[in-house]
């Protein structure tokens, strides 16, 4: 008795995608939006530049240590995803499932 909004409409479709054809490390590399990463990566260049400019380089490393932290903790999202949808996609509900994204609603 809970309306889907856009948010639980996308990963319930994204699931029923799955379903058909089951998510690799490499699919959702791939399929990822790096482009954060990248925005993230030029920003941290820019203030390492000018960490470096005032004569604080170790300050950069910090920004540059977090930057490569973000990746590699996406890097074991995707991995974690991966992993776990074979077990996930035997216990989901589907017939459920279709119903909530044809009515929009999970009743």
């Amino acid at each position: 008795m809970m309306d889907l909004g856009s948010n639980e409409l996308a990963i319930l479709e994204t699931y029923r995608r799955w379903r058909q054809s089951p998510p690799t490390y490499w699919t959702l590399m791939v399929g990822n939006d790096w482009r954060r990463f990248l925005l993230l990566g030029i920003a941290t260049g820019i203030i390492g530049y000018i960490c470096f400019s005032a004569g604080v380089a170790q300050l950069g490393l910090l920004f540059l240590g977090a930057w490569i932290g973000e990746l590699i903790a996406e890097s074991a999202r995707l991995r974690h995803t991966a992993r776990v949808w074979p077990i996930l996609s035997q216990t989901l509900d589907w017939n459920r499932v279709e119903v909530a994204i044809n009515h929009k609603r999970l009743d």
